[in-house]
């Protein structure tokens, strides 16, 4: 098992999360709806914004540990209480299928 799985492994599934899916509302504006929770382990990685192109672009600031069965996208965040976390990345860290890593940025409140 690789590091990331490693260090979030399924013992620390200790947080429940809401998954939200954004929608498009008539007006043009993003609307988030819940989709249900997941169990979820979270970890910090570190923080920090980078200038791309003439724009600054977030970095990772967690690491969140679902179960494999959850179908997240990078169009969809994490709630955890009054915390947002936009879903940057999401992989498989071992190719089981068992654990899903994503790679999020903490929404600044």
């Amino acid at each position: 098992m690789r590091a990331a799985a490693k260090s979030l492994h399924s013992g620390r599934l200790t947080k429940v999360v809401t998954l939200e899916r954004a929608a498009t509302a008539p007006s043009g504006d993003t609307v988030w709806t819940a989709d249900g929770t997941l169990r979820a382990g979270i970890e910090p990685v570190g923080a920090g914004e980078r200038e791309l192109a003439g724009h600054v672009e977030g970095t990772a600031t967690h690491r969140i540990l679902l179960n494999g069965r959850a179908a997240v996208t990078s169009r969809d965040r994490l709630v955890l209480g009054d915390r947002r976390f936009r879903i940057l990345a999401a992989y498989d860290p071992d190719e089981t299928g068992r654990w899903l890593v994503c790679l999020v940025e903490e929404a600044s409140r």
